[in-house]
């Protein structure tokens, strides 16, 4: 679970986005002690940039970047956000907190998709 300050963080890093009228799709934070990183859907990480462990688990999925039911492999804010601070720490995919994920434009907290699902839980 996220601690209070990633939460209050992520929903203060939608609130810009929104803000700002720059409508992407979703944000969600990841922290892991006290390093905490908020990110955005839509980016691709680049390969050599991936985090080995991330890599692998999203490959079961398919290609990154290719479209699986409505979300693309490897496109989502918390596979960003979890990546920023994978590439610092060598720990378990699973020992990341994920923060609540909003869509900006209406700043609803929407689910975890299913890759994500299976990813970090």
């Amino acid at each position: 679970m996220a601690s209070i300050i990633l939460e209050n963080e992520i929903l203060e890093y939608a609130l810009g986005f929104q803000k700002r009228r720059d409508f992407i799709s979703m944000v969600c934070g990841a922290e892991y002690q006290e390093t905490r990183k908020c990110n955005r859907s839509g980016r691709l990480v680049a390969d050599a940039n991936f985090y080995e462990k991330l890599m692998t688990k999203l490959l079961t999925h398919g290609k990154i970047g290719d479209k699986v039911g409505n979300t693309s492999v490897g496109c989502c804010a918390e596979v960003n956000a979890a990546n920023d601070i994978y590439i610092q720490y060598n720990i378990a995919l699973n020992e990341i907190a994920l923060s609540k994920a909003y869509r900006p434009k209406s700043m609803q907290i929407k689910e975890k998709c299913a890759i994500c699902k299976s990813v970090f839980y």
